[in-house]
C-alpha cells in the first residue's frame, strides 16, 4: 500500500525535461546537421520587447554569452561530424511554477540547476567498455538560455 503523503507528491507531475527531436517537434521540422543559426535565434523570442534587459545565454562557467559567440561555438565544434550527421541537440529544462516558487524564481539558483544537471549528463558518458569517461559539465560544449513564460509554441511562427 502506498502511503498517502507518497500518493501526494506522485499526483504532481514532475519538472519537465526533454531532448527535441527536430524532425517532429515544431511546426517546420529543422536538421541538426548544420548551423544552429535558425534555433539560437529563435531562442531569443522573448528578447525582443527587453532592451537592455535582455537574456544572455549562459554556459558552464560563464553567465553572459553573446548570441554570435554560440552560434561559433556549436558550429566549430567536432569538425570531423560526417556533413548530414547531428552537430547539436536541443534540450528543454522547465520547472513546474510550484518548484520555482521553491526556489524564489531565483534566475541564479536556475541557472545553477541547469549546470548540476549538465554535470550528472556528462558523467553519464561511458567509454566503448562501459567505464565512465569522468566527464562533467565543463567538459560539454553547451548553451542555455532562460525562458519567463512558456507562451511560445513549437508550432508558432
Amino acid at each position: 500500500m502506498i502511503p498517502n503523503s507518497l500518493k501526494k507528491c506522485l499526483a504532481k507531475p514532475f519538472m519537465y525535461i526533454k531532448v527535441i527531436d527536430p524532425k517532429k517537434h515544431g511546426k517546420k521540422a529543422y536538421t541538426n546537421g548544420g548551423s544552429c543559426f535558425a534555433l539560437v535565434e529563435y531562442l531569443k523570442k522573448e528578447d525582443k520587447h527587453k532592451g537592455l534587459d535582455k537574456e544572455f545565454y549562459f554556459s558552464h562557467d560563464n553567465d553572459e554569452v553573446l548570441t554570435i559567440d554560440v552560434i561559433r561555438g556549436v558550429d566549430n565544434n567536432c569538425s570531423f561530424i560526417a556533413k548530414g550527421e547531428a552537430r547539436f541537440y536541443s534540450l528543454v529544462v522547465a520547472p513546474r511554477p510550484d518548484e520555482m516558487d521553491h526556489i524564489g524564481n531565483d534566475k541564479a539558483r536556475l541557472k545553477q540547476y541547469v549546470r548540476d544537471t549538465m554535470d550528472i549528463y556528462a558523467g553519464n558518458f561511458n567509454k566503448k567498455d562501459g567505464t565512465s569517461k569522468n566527464l562533467t559539465g565543463k567538459d560539454l560544449v553547451y548553451y542555455a538560455k532562460l525562458e519567463e513564460k512558456r507562451y511560445y509554441k513549437g508550432t508558432d511562427k
